[in-house]
């Protein structure tokens, strides 16, 4: 399964570690927009409904929808790295 791979030298692999301990791994390109690793994170069965999206260091919380048109590029994510996913209602 390829979907979401992306093979050229302007890419990043984020991990994506959810609140139960799993993640899931995807590379985006680092023109990518926000709103497609908010789509990521929201459809995996580990997510929880009520959630943000947060660097580990230094701790910056990723302001994301499913509208948000910033790049990866534009918030400094030029890297690859694991984002932690933070549950709200917790």
């Amino acid at each position: 399964d390829n979907v979401g791979m992306v093979t050229n030298s302007e890419t990043i692999k984020l991990a994506v570690k959810f609140p139960n301990g799993n993640r899931s791994t995807r590379n985006f390109r680092v023109s990518d927009t926000l709103n497609l690793l908010f789509m990521f994170t929201f459809h995996n069965e580990d997510c929880p409904l009520n959630f943000e999206i947060s660097t580990n260091f230094p701790v910056k919380v990723i302001k994301c929808d499913e509208r948000t048109s910033t790049s990866f590029q534009d918030i400094g994510i030029t890297q690859s790295t694991v984002l932690f996913v933070i549950d709200k209602d917790a």
